[in-house]
């Protein structure tokens, strides 16, 4: 087999990996979404069992 079916098959192992991952963690986020966490950039944010004053940030 020559170098460019190698390669390729590479790049197809790894977009696959890199498609789970992304599967994985879009799954992960709906469960904590359901669980009463959502996420908001990049940062997580607990929206119940929180002070009114942590919250807002007063």
């Amino acid at each position: 087999m020559d170098s460019e079916n190698l390669v390729k098959q590479e790049l197809q192992k790894q977009l696959e990996k890199k498609h789970k991952f992304e599967d994985t963690v879009s799954s992960l986020k709906s469960l904590l979404q359901t669980t009463g966490i959502c996420f908001m950039d990049s940062k997580i944010i607990a929206r119940n069992n929180v002070p009114e004053n942590i919250r807002t940030g007063v």
